[in-house]
Formats: structure tokens, C-alpha cells, sequence
């Protein structure tokens, strides 16, 4: 997760852009003061996609995550 981050810092210098985040299950392995932590490092206009097998939690953060279901290949907010 670390990489990812630095790898996004890079990026968005380099190229003067901001780019996608794409974590898969990532924050699963985390403990809740880390999850809280990962949300804080990103800048307010990132966009990050995840995917995972429980929903995020907010844990006080100003901009919360958006979530869908997906089934049979629909999308559906949660």
C-alpha cells in the first residue's frame, strides 16, 4: 500500500495530473486506525476505486466513501 501511494505521489508531479487509485482488498488487511490513516494521506481530489469483501468505513472522514453492489454484472449504489 505504501508503493501504491508513493507511486501515486510520483505520478501526480510528474505528470501534473491526478491520477485513478485502484486498491483491490487492500484495506481488508488493515486495522481501523490504519484504514482511517489511508483515507487521510490522499489528497481531497483524489479518486480512488476499490474493491473488497466488506464496505469501507467512514471513521469521521469529511468526504465518505461511495460504495455499490455488484451483481450479475449491475451496479447498484449501496
Amino acid at each position: 500500500l505504501a508503493l501504491r501511494l508513493a507511486e501515486y505521489a510520483h505520478l501526480s508531479e510528474a505528470r501534473s495530473v491526478v491520477p485513478l487509485l485502484l486498491v483491490d482488498d487492500a484495506l481488508g488487511e488493515l486495522d481501523a486506525a490504519r484504514k482511517a490513516n489511508f483515507r487521510r494521506l490522499l489528497p481531497e481530489e483524489s479518486q480512488v476505486f476499490g474493491a473488497g469483501t466488506a464496505p469501507p468505513s467512514d471513521h469521521g472522514d469529511s468526504f465518505p466513501w461511495q460504495t455499490f453492489q455488484v451483481n450479475a454484472g449491475s451496479f447498484q449504489p449501496s
